[in-house]
């Protein structure tokens, strides 16, 4: 279980500090990139920012407006932008309506003597309200067993942020953001701390697996699969030791990819144990020659009905 109580205080902290969410939460040497010419976007890069409004900003409205700007001037465009965005009607108007029920404001201006737009976003609400709730959602979530390798890389995809690939290409290393050095402060929430129980739980689930599941020597897919499931743990092994170098260097939003990378990894390992554990009753039909191929076929999806059966009942 996770200590939501230990935890309540600090994010009623962050709630009460919006005017320096974006510090805090903000990516160290980073900006947003913007490609498209007359369009300048002021908007750091910043932890755990929804996946769904970076799309909307740096893709939606970033696009609405070079396209509008081939058509008018930029003082012209500026009027039109803002009258929009308060339309419900106006698909600029339904993507403002979904950014506020976020906690997010864009706004717009004309720079250099009519030269181009400049975009600008206000998070603030968003990391006042919206986001301490998801965290404690996440963590009942977490706390009511609902923690599924299917549920976590649901959220970490929704959690991950899209960077330009020159964001990506950087050479230096950047600093941790500010919420992640304060989130250290909590004891049952250091990521330092979590990742060398996450690397015990890897260890103890290889060993339990081995020590529980009997493989034939006769059955060469068998002993395909058992090298097969040593590989995909030493994968896991090598994905933690890459959190952890990403954890020091501060490119943590590579994290989020590199984690759901492990959950997928889990998952395979389970079905690579399934598959070799119930391989005898996939197979056992195969054995007559008398059989034709198509009967064949058939009886290996039965077998792997059953597989499936005994999957779901055997690891949830």
């Amino acid at each position: 279980m996770l200590p939501i109580g230990k935890l309540e205080p600090f994010l009623d902290w962050i709630s009460n500090h919006p005017q320096d969410s974006t510090e805090i939460f903000r990516v160290p040497h980073t900006v947003q990139i913007v490609q498209e010419s007359r369009i300048s976007l002021e908007f750091p890069v910043l932890v755990d920012f929804p996946r769904v409004a970076y799309e909307a900003i740096g893709t939606f409205l970033i696009n609405h407006i070079s396209e509008e700007l081939n058509k008018k001037s930029p003082r012209e465009l500026l009027s039109v932008l803002l009258n929009e965005k308060e339309q419900t009607n106006t698909p600029l108007g339904q993507v403002t309506s979904m950014l506020r029920t976020l906690g997010i404001e864009w706004d717009a201006r004309v720079f250099s003597f009519n030269e181009g737009i400049i975009i600008t976003v206000e998070p603030e609400e968003y990391y006042r309200s919206v986001w301490p709730k998801k965290i404690l959602d996440f963590i009942e979530l977490l706390n009511a067993d609902k923690d599924y390798p299917s549920n976590i890389y649901e959220i970490a995809s929704i959690l991950t942020p899209q960077l330009p690939l020159k964001e990506f290409a950087k050479p230096y290393s950047v600093d941790l953001p500010m919420i992640f050095k304060l989130l250290a402060t909590q004891e049952d929430f250091n990521m330092i701390v979590e990742l060398e129980k996450l690397r015990k739980s890897i260890l103890s689930l290889y060993g339990l697996i081995m020590a529980s599941t009997e493989l034939p020597e006769n059955y060469g897919r068998q002993i395909i699969a058992w090298n097969d499931l040593t590989k995909i743990f030493y994968d896991l092994l090598g994905l933690l030791n890459h959190l952890e170098v990403l954890l020091k260097v501060g490119h943590f939003h590579s994290g989020y990819n590199v984690l759901r990378s492990l959950i997928r990894d889990l998952g395979d390992a389970l079905i690579v144990v399934s598959l070799a554990q119930y391989y005898e009753s996939i197979t056992s039909e195969l054995r007559d020659k008398s059989l034709k191929e198509e009967d064949k076929e058939s009886a290996v999806y039965v077998g792997l009905g059953q597989v499936k059966e005994k999957f779901v009942n055997t690891w949830l």
